[in-house]
């Protein structure tokens, strides 16, 4: 039986080893697939612009934590790339749940449909009379400068009406929440004042 055994071993190592490699990673992706953050527990942000410090994905999910927000997630992209529009339309606007833009880009975004309806915040966006995001006022900037390069312009965030987070029908009103923490006047704190 030994004998049989080696002599197996010598002509199916590779079989042996291809087994093995699938079982980890079908392990991987199955281990992954039951223990990554559900999007109810997940704020993505779209920033039109460059971000500087990845760290405020920390502050975020250190703020937001009691929500039951697990992961916050940047992605980002310059308004002069060229593959701005592709990223803003597929990744901003369909695959996030908070969108922190310029006032000229979401000025030519349809925002029915696009972008939930807000209550109950102040210095709003208007379009057709409807509230569909917030002005960052100059405070707000100030505080989210450490993790954002802002311009001179202005920026409005709003919550994308994709989003399963965003309040009034949706799943979970962390987008809501997300929002009026970095709107609230620059109350973010820095890393460096915690």
């Amino acid at each position: 039986m030994n004998k049989s055994f080696k002599t197996r071993l010598y002509y199916d190592w590779v079989l042996y080893l291809l087994v093995a490699a699938a079982a980890i990673l079908i392990w991987y992706f199955a281990f992954g697939l039951f223990n990554a953050p559900a999007p109810t527990e997940t704020i993505r942000v779209f920033f039109a612009g460059k971000v500087v410090d990845r760290s405020f994905e920390d502050l975020a999910l250190s703020k937001m934590s009691d929500n039951g927000v697990k992961l916050v997630e940047i992605d980002s992209c310059l308004v002069d790339d060229a593959a701005f529009s592709a990223k803003y339309a597929a990744v901003g606007l369909n695959g996030c749940d908070v969108v922190i833009a310029l006032e000229s880009v979401i000025d030519k975004t349809e925002c029915e449909g696009t972008f939930a309806e807000l209550n109950g915040f102040e210095n709003v966006y208007l379009r057709d009379g409807k509230a569909y995001g917030v002005f960052l006022e100059k405070s707000a900037i100030t505080a989210l400068s450490a993790y954002f390069s802002f311009g001179d312009s202005n920026y409005v965030a709003l919550i994308a009406a994709s989003s399963v987070n965003g309040g009034d029908g949706a799943l979970t009103d962390n987008a809501v929440v997300f929002l009026r923490w970095i709107a609230d006047n620059g109350k973010v704190q820095t890393h460096t004042e915690n």
